[in-house]
């Protein structure tokens, strides 16, 4: 071959592999300023039971995961299964929601927690929690600050001191308490331990219900033997809290509660976290973790303050005199 036709081959080479060059630049599709397919997050939330304090810790968990930036049907998938009260229930949801590996499970009350927690104990899928008690006694966590491991949330210990002293101030001549509770709730029974202490020289008379259908059985085996009923945080007595007010207003027989979605349904008073802003919470920390951050590195938290809650519906037709340094303290007075 000639110099001249081996020139002439080159050239033409150049000018074919300018030519793909050109038309993969020109044609080919601009990877550059295609938006990858934005993620849709997987959040399991499981709930113990149907009591309007967990439904409103629900519905703040919703309000704070969007405020987060994270809503149904955009860019997160919600499961949600309510247990009823139901413990073999509580474990079966929560093996269920390991198996399906979400992105994060919500748990919410002390139950729920405490079975997803057991659960997930291989898995290690990451889970932020609401409306616990008490997380370190029931040991969901080891501690409060930074737990190391794959949980955190937002708990709601009540102050049992400031109860003692509110059923005290409105009832100073009180004698004799009924305490209505599931002795399988370990947060129900740690709250009682610590009442029995406090309340002294009150005496506490105890009736145990393991079961919602068993609440009604053990509040009326107290009637005519207590003068009053305080309700620790206990789902499965809140559960059945409607047909429990019903029992004890027949009975003209005052109840204090450690929630305030109780106190909306008819109970006389409680010094209580509000669910709606512990739920929020939870979901804004929620939000957190599903943004990156390690719930083994974020502290257990619970919102600023309680509240006091009076219903005064209640107090006028028990005919229980509220007075008045209480009304001006309540967060909330229903009329």
């Amino acid at each position: 071959m000639t110099p001249t036709f081996l020139r002439l081959q080159a050239k033409a080479l150049t000018l074919l592999i300018t030519g793909l060059f050109l038309s993969n630049v020109l044609f080919a599709a601009p990877t550059n300023f295609i938006k990858a397919p934005k993620k849709v997050y997987h959040v399991a939330i499981t709930q113990f039971a149907d009591t309007l304090g967990l439904n409103e810790s629900y519905a703040g968990i919703i309000a704070g995961l969007k405020e987060r930036g994270y809503v149904e049907g955009k860019n997160l998938k919600i499961t949600f299964m309510n247990a009823e009260g139901d413990f073999e229930a509580t474990k079966k949801i929560a093996e269920d929601f390991v198996k399906q590996k979400p992105d994060l499970i919500i748990p919410i009350s002390t139950p729920s927690t405490q079975a997803v927690v057991n659960a997930d104990y291989k898995a290690h899928i990451p889970v932020v929690f609401s409306t616990v008690t008490d997380p370190v006694i029931t040991q969901i966590v080891p501690s409060l600050t930074q737990s190391g491991g794959y949980v955190t949330g937002v708990y709601d210990l009540p102050s049992v001191d400031q109860q003692v002293a509110l059923i005290r101030e409105i009832m100073p001549n009180l004698q004799i308490l009924g305490v209505v509770y599931n002795p399988n709730e370990a947060n129900s029974a740690r709250i009682l331990e610590l009442f029995e202490v406090t309340a002294k020289p009150i005496k506490i008379i105890v009736a145990e219900a393991t079961s919602a259908s068993a609440v009604k059985a053990a509040i009326e085996s107290l009637m005519g033997k207590v003068e009053a009923v305080f309700i620790p945080s206990d789902s499965t007595v809140q559960s059945s809290m409607e047909a429990l007010l019903n029992i004890t207003m027949n009975n003209r027989i005052p109840v204090f509660t450690s929630d305030d979605g109780s106190v909306r349904l008819g109970a006389l008073a409680a010094i209580a976290d509000n669910q709606y802003d512990v739920g929020y919470l939870a979901g804004r920390r929620a939000g957190s973790v599903l943004s990156g951050m390690d719930p083994g590195k974020m502290d257990v938290v619970r919102i600023p303050h309680q509240s006091l809650f009076i219903n005064m519906k209640t107090a006028e037709k028990l005919n229980v005199k509220i007075p008045e340094k209480i009304l001006t303290k309540a967060a909330q007075v229903i009329r």
